[in-house]
């Protein structure tokens, strides 16, 4: 007897795509088959391809960069002359957070 897969909500499909990304082998495996079968899903589709363009977007930060802010700078009037340092971190391997964090942060206190 073939087993149904269980329905996956849209919402949970979504924080899955955020917290793994779009390529489901990294999944938890028993959220896979029901991830699956809702990415056939028009709302499936466009939840992974937006995913994809983060992992894109992460997978070019690598080792990621840092940039520190110079807060006495930063009323200056040009974001240019508030950057105070741009820093290459090692290039352990990170998570999806971590690398979404450092991305969004600029302020170094995601360095480890």
């Amino acid at each position: 007897m073939t087993e149904i897969p269980a329905i996956m909500s849209p919402e949970r499909f979504s924080a899955l795509a955020a917290a793994y990304g779009a390529a489901m082998e990294t999944w938890p495996a028993p959220e896979r088959q029901a991830g699956r079968v809702f990415a056939l899903t028009p709302q499936g589709q466009l939840i992974l391809r937006q995913a994809g363009r983060l992992d894109s977007v992460l997978a070019g930060i690598g080792g990621h960069w840092c940039i520190r802010f110079d807060k006495d700078r930063l009323g200056s009037g040009s974001a240019a002359s508030a950057v105070g340092s741009v820093s290459r971190q090692s290039p352990a391997r990170r998570s999806r957070s971590d690398k979404l964090e450092a991305l969004l942060s600029g302020s170094g206190t995601h360095a480890r």
